[in-house]
């Protein structure tokens, strides 16, 4: 009895070794080593990565695939988060099975009444050997708007990159395009008086506006050395209610999403996102976009800030009137659940090194 038993653990032995080397050799590449996972690279979710997409328009999908045991299985899904939306993809790819690597293009069309929200994207790659990696993603699809502006129309229609181009103009040249449209405005009272007008466009919660244009001693970063003379420095915009109160919205989340992709659509991508806590004056301040708005609806974080300056804390010989515009700065304030939009001229750090005369 015992020599059977000993020839059962015998033969159970040899049959897990060669199991053991069958699935090792199963394995390992042309060249005896273990292969590595599939691999998924190169990856964008819409233009730019941005991770969104809007209706009516197309999704933008793209990505390198390695896989040193052979591409059995690449599966693309994007499903909607809520119950459920017009727009959903599952596709899968054999062109690219028995390959070790390949790449995907697409464009997926999102339909004029699909869901506007969160969806849930994955993309999965299996090889031969049965080794699979996936990637998952959120990507928010948003209602389009058409973000066109007319630069031959009265400053009274509130066009915020045409503003923003504004920054650096003369006084004289300032003035006389606001009497050239016939605009109604006036100066502040102070040491260093102020041009202020109101102006409209229908954005959502906003419709009026009054704007408040500073006259400072700039230059022409093209060249140097630099001659002050006057001009627009700063143009604060402030949405205001029948009365020209400051208005108040507590529908912060659509009232600065929509901002920063008006603001973004002549800016490029934003700089910088910060929330506050008024109650302890502290500053949240390396959020990330992603971060950010999953934090607004969160009101003990307090006011919230959005920056956009394409060359930031640049030095005099790495400025130019192309690189340093613009510098913009979205405000809300969540005690008075107010907004403020700043465009400000961008001053290179070391500009006082390079005046006439210095």
């Amino acid at each position: 009895m015992k020599k059977i038993s000993h020839l059962f653990t015998i033969s159970l032995g040899i049959l897990l070794a060669i199991l053991s080397f069958s699935c090792s050799k199963d394995d390992k590449n042309e060249t005896g080593t273990i292969a590595a996972a599939p691999k998924i690279e190169n990856l964008e979710l819409g233009e730019k990565n941005s991770k969104t997409g809007e209706i009516g328009d197309d999704l933008h999908v793209q990505a390198t695939f390695t896989a040193e045991g052979n591409i059995e299985n690449v599966q693309l899904k994007i499903i909607y988060q809520g119950d459920a939306s017009t727009f959903k993809v599952e596709e899968t790819f054999p062109n690219l099975k028995g390959l070790k690597g390949g790449n995907i293009h697409k464009h997926f069309d999102i339909p004029t009444d699909a869901k506007e929200g969160n969806y849930n994207f994955s993309l999965s790659i299996t090889d031969q050997k049965g080794k699979t990696t996936e990637v998952k993603e959120v990507v928010k699809i948003q209602k389009k708007y058409n973000f066109t502006e007319d630069e031959t129309l009265s400053l009274s229609t509130l066009q915020l990159g045409v503003l923003n181009k504004s920054i650096g103009m003369t006084k004289d040249a300032f003035v006389a395009r606001m009497d050239t449209h016939s605009i109604t405005y006036e100066w502040t009272d102070d040491f260093e008086p102020q041009l202020v007008y109101y102006a409209q466009k229908e954005m959502g919660d906003f419709k009026k506006y009054k704007v408040t244009v500073s006259f400072e001693d700039i230059f022409d970063l093209d060249i140097r050395p630099y001659e002050r003379y006057k001009g627009v420095g700063t143009i604060a915009v402030v949405p205001v209610d029948n009365t020209n109160e400051d208005l108040k919205s507590k529908n912060a989340v659509e009232n600065i999403t929509f901002l920063d992709r008006y603001i973004s659509s002549f800016a490029d991508k934003a700089h910088r996102y910060r929330r506050f806590n008024d109650d302890k004056n502290y500053d949240y301040a390396q959020f990330t976009k992603e971060q950010f708005y999953h934090s607004l609806p969160k009101e003990e974080l307090g006011g919230a800030t959005i920056y956009w300056n394409r060359n930031p804390n640049a030095l005099a010989e790495n400025s130019s009137k192309a690189k340093n515009t613009p510098k913009i700065t979205l405000n809300y304030d969540h005690e008075t659940q107010t907004y403020s939009i700043l465009l400000e001229f961008n001053r290179p750090e070391d500009f006082h090194k390079y005046f006439k005369n210095n």
